[in-house]
């Protein structure tokens, strides 16, 4: 029920396009709308304007105006649903963006470190660790590091 109705909307939306609207009702007792009468007893609709811009018939039975409100409600809680999604992703990116900065920074922190002490100098022993340190601190700096 709920895609049907947002499947109508754009239909009701685009519908003052279409030029002036007839409305008709059939032998059977159906009503019909159409932008061309099919016989001298259709009339010409004076159509209302709404305060988002989608036009309605003044003159709409009960259940037409209860189906027309429920396309609405579904239009408006599409529309919040999309806002909160993009302030989610919106809050995520931000969050990814900081978590990235404060890698970028730690890396280069701790590769400065060993740099440091590479250049102070060292016991052997430590060569192998600092040195291994050192490219290891490079790849994640030079991974956290690079714009997104």
């Amino acid at each position: 029920m709920r895609r049907a109705l947002l499947l109508a909307l754009p239909l009701l939306q685009a519908w003052p396009a279409w030029g002036q609207v007839y409305r008709w009702q059939d032998a059977d007792g159906r009503v019909h709308y159409g932008d061309r009468p099919p016989t001298t007893a259709a009339q010409p609709l004076e159509l209302e304007a709404l305060g988002n811009g989608a036009l309605i018939d003044g003159g709409l039975r009960p259940g037409e105006r209860r189906w027309l409100e429920q396309i609405q409600r579904a239009e408006r809680e599409y529309l919040r649903e999309r806002d909160r999604a993009e302030t989610r992703r919106a809050r995520t990116e931000q969050q990814a963006e900081q978590e990235r900065e404060r890698q970028c920074r730690r890396y280069s922190e701790l590769l400065e470190q060993v740099r440091t002490r590479l250049r102070r100098g060292y016991r052997p022993q430590e060569d192998a660790r600092l040195h291994d340190q050192e490219s290891r601190y490079a790849a994640e700096r030079s991974r956290w590091c690079q714009p997104s």
